[in-house]
């Protein structure tokens, strides 16, 4: 799993990916911005870099959200699984809650 918490305080989104159609003396330049309340922000700059990286580093907040929900979510569905009431429990097989407890196991593992 990811440690999210690294990046606690990163520029927020949306970053811009921008090919300012500038060559250096070592090649094309690419680079990603952010435009917020702080003022302008140039995240990232990539001589001879490749466009879709450049996009992907552009959609980093954004994919870091998704992260970030999705772990969320997977907690939200493992803790609401392990809340069974007891009445649910005398109603299914051992075979079953045996299932159910690996199938909660194995989300609380993608979630650390």
């Amino acid at each position: 799993m990811i440690d999210t918490d690294k990046y606690e305080g990163h520029t927020p989104a949306p970053w811009i990916a921008d090919d300012d159609g500038g060559y250096g003396p070592i090649g094309k330049h690419l680079h990603i911005d952010a435009y917020g309340e702080e003022g302008d922000v140039c995240v990232a700059r990539m001589v001879n870099g490749n466009w879709i990286d450049t996009q992907l580093i552009a959609d980093a907040p954004l994919l870091l959200a998704e992260v970030k929900r999705l772990s969320e979510a997977i907690a939200d569905i493992a803790n609401n699984m392990e809340a069974v009431d007891e009445h649910y429990k005398t109603d299914v097989s051992y075979a079953e809650l045996a299932k159910m407890s690996g199938f909660i196991e194995d989300l609380r593992k993608v979630i650390e």
